[in-house]
């Protein structure tokens, strides 16, 4: 297509005519130097011309080599750009320049738009999904950058970036556009495919978190209950000591009274009954009767001792002077403790006071009972049923 629009050109210069000369004497001829213009615009050297017929054929078609020769120059520089190029008329958004890279979109003619060409469409692209490139570079003056879909010949849609650069000119009016068109299709599959993953990647790890934040709060739910279930269990211990404690005072009172009992009425009944004999005996001459009477004082006596171990097997002499009376329910509860080989902090733990009570305690203890080591107050502990 750029091949065709450059080789008009040459033929309509070439069939150009000069204009016609007479030999009239009165015309004279004049020499200046007329400067030739690169594509790029840069002046490539100054040709001097005599206004003849003759020098200036020679001049047009010097002025036409030099025009080819950048021409295929321009074309090859183009034909190498591996992407779509165009340059746009601003007005007519006619093609008027493009490469070969455009053939996949379909043919061109000389009336061929940017719009009928890639998108199949009569009115230029609108809209924010399309923005028109060549819109947005009139109202700027500026480059643009826009994505579009364009349908290539068999109506596939492929995905383009579009890059758009404004011609002006001497006064800053728009001229023409230059759009290079580079397809991304792939790249943006790639990037929905990895958006796509990480979409679920953070679906996954949602629903992984919400996982672990219900058996989370189950945890903590169960572990609230476990601690319920550990207090109840501590105040139903508590209170099993405190009955225990309760129930080996009531029982040490029960042994002090039976023993009491004991020593006052059978034991005070023997001593009685030993003295009376006594007497009847001191008054008694028959020595059999003597006799008798001295072996009824023997089982007298040995009812008496065996009295005196039981009250003492009631109620140690100890008790009859300190007891556990004299000690107070938290002692008592200390005391079992430390009989059942509970440490100071653990028995601190159970009765929720502080390390220095339980050491307190204990001091009082031992002051109480005269004992003064812990393997005697273990021992007597066990004794007297305190341990459980």
């Amino acid at each position: 297509m750029l091949k065709d629009r450059f080789t008009l050109a040459k033929k309509q210069a070439k069939t150009r005519t000069a204009p016609a000369f007479t030999s009239s004497p009165e015309i004279t001829f004049t020499t200046k130097h007329v400067p030739l213009i690169q594509a790029n615009g840069h002046e490539i050297k100054s040709v001097q011309t005599n206004t003849s017929k003759d020098n200036l054929h020679n001049f047009c078609d010097r002025a036409i080599n030099q025009i080819d020769e950048s021409s295929i120059t321009l074309r090859n520089a183009l034909e190498a750009l591996p992407h779509a190029f165009y340059i746009i008329n601003a007005k007519t958004y006619i093609i008027e320049i493009t490469n070969s890279a455009t053939a996949i979109f379909g043919d061109i003619t000389k009336d061929t738009t940017c719009h009928s060409l890639t998108h199949n469409r009569l009115t230029p692209c609108d809209g924010k999904d399309h923005m028109c490139p060549l819109i947005k570079v009139s109202k700027t003056k500026k480059p643009a950058v826009v994505e579009h879909v364009h349908y290539d010949h068999e109506n596939k849609p492929r995905i383009y970036e579009i890059h758009a650069y404004p011609i002006c000119d001497n006064n800053g009016e728009l001229e023409r556009i230059i759009e290079y068109s580079l397809d991304i299709t792939d790249r943006k599959k790639a990037e929905e495919m990895l958006q796509s993953a990480h979409d679920d990647l953070e679906k996954r790890v949602g629903e992984r978190v919400a996982e672990i934040k219900q058996v989370n709060a189950a945890l903590h739910k169960e572990i609230a209950k476990h601690k319920q279930t550990e207090e109840k269990l501590r105040q139903h211990q508590q209170k099993l000591r405190s009955v225990t404690s309760d129930l080996t005072i009531a029982e040490e009172r029960q042994r002090r009274q039976r023993a009491i009992d004991l020593h006052d009425g059978i034991g005070q009944a023997l001593v009685m009954s030993q003295m009376k004999i006594a007497q009847v005996k001191s008054s008694i001459q028959d020595a059999e009767i003597k006799n008798q009477l001295d072996d009824i004082q023997t089982l007298l006596e040995d009812a008496i001792q065996q009295t005196r171990s039981m009250t003492f097997e009631l109620s140690p002499p100890l008790l009859y002077e300190i007891g556990l009376d004299a000690l107070s329910s938290h002692e008592l509860e200390t005391l079992q403790l430390l009989a059942e080989s509970n440490t100071t902090k653990q028995i601190a733990s159970e009765l929720f006071i502080s390390a220095k009570t339980v050491e307190s305690h204990r001091q009082s203890i031992m002051k109480k009972l005269k004992i003064y080591n812990m393997t005697d107050l273990v021992k007597f502990a066990i004794r007297e049923g305190i341990t459980l």
